[in-house]
């Protein structure tokens, strides 16, 4: 009988008074406002190895600017085909534009040949793995996405701990980018070396990987970021907040990294100080 897909509508639109406005922050309001479907999405498609597909959503609801919405649809495109077999719009030909690939075609400019383009794959994407921390006389710890936005460590291995890595080449060189497989975001280290997820990737998603040593099937190896710092994580007071440091140094110091008690403050602490991973 062929393949048997499960078939979900997506729909969101702005509460009552509300307006999805570039002005006003419309594009991070309309990523909020798919975030918790998208993770059910996730689960429910990874349950069931895949076999999914979005049958239905609309660009209706938003105001957005004509670079936001290109830039939205991307995105929300995106998110569907990182966990499902593919998704459609309703409808190609209808007469209002928020319902119609034609309409948006022609009177919002939506490029659909570059949001459905060959090029968006330029990566060889992976099956799902799980980083655990290498510290001698102790058991590893997961590095784990929060839906907060922060990257923690916790002690059990399970959907959160999972991270999708894209291989591609810069120069001849090997990159490595983890895409979190709970919440389709992206690892990401600052300049300042805080290190959380974003919604999308650019060269603060990048890493280079750096084989430290392997030994009965088990390589360990060092993440290396854009800034030429290396993932690491906190001990003591600090146990599991995870970080970014210059390689030459041995511990990162209390003093560059406060000691948050949880891993959502660690975001908030972050944006206060304008380092948002996800915020360039």
């Amino acid at each position: 009988f062929g393949a048997v897909l499960w078939d979900t509508h997506l729909y969101q639109f702005p509460k009552h008074h509300e307006r999805w406005t570039t002005a006003g922050g419309g594009l991070l309001k309309a990523i909020k406002a798919y975030k918790w479907d998208l993770e059910q999405l996730r689960y429910f498609s990874n349950l069931q190895g895949g076999r999914v597909i979005v049958g239905e959503y609309s660009m209706a609801g938003q105001s957005l600017q004509t670079a936001e919405r290109q830039e939205f649809l991307q995105w929300l495109v995106d998110q569907f085909d990182f966990v499902a077999a593919g998704s459609l719009v309703w409808t190609f030909d209808g007469d209002c534009p928020g319902w119609s690939m034609q309409q948006q075609a022609q009177k919002w400019r939506i490029d659909w040949r570059r949001v459905t383009a060959d090029t968006r794959h330029d990566t060889d994407e992976g099956a799902a793995v799980r980083l655990r921390t290498a510290l001698r006389g102790t058991a590893g710890q997961w590095l784990s996405a929060h839906k907060c936005g922060a990257v923690w460590l916790q002690h059990e291995a399970d959907w959160w701990e999972q991270w999708v890595p894209y291989r591609y080449r810069v120069d001849g060189d090997l990159r490595i980018a983890l895409r979190s497989a709970a919440h389709g975001t992206w690892l990401s280290v600052t300049d300042s070396g805080h290190v959380g997820q974003a919604e999308w990737r650019s060269l603060w998603e990048e890493f280079r990987v750096v084989t430290m040593s392997e030994e009965n099937g088990v390589q360990q190896v060092a993440l290396v970021s854009v800034h030429g710092t290396v993932l690491t994580f906190l001990q003591e007071q600090n146990a599991g907040l995870v970080v970014a440091i210059p390689p030459t140094t041995a511990t990162p110091s209390d003093g560059q990294h406060a000691c948050p008690s949880s891993p959502c403050d660690a975001v908030d602490r972050s944006s206060q100080n304008g380092s948002s991973s996800s915020g360039r």
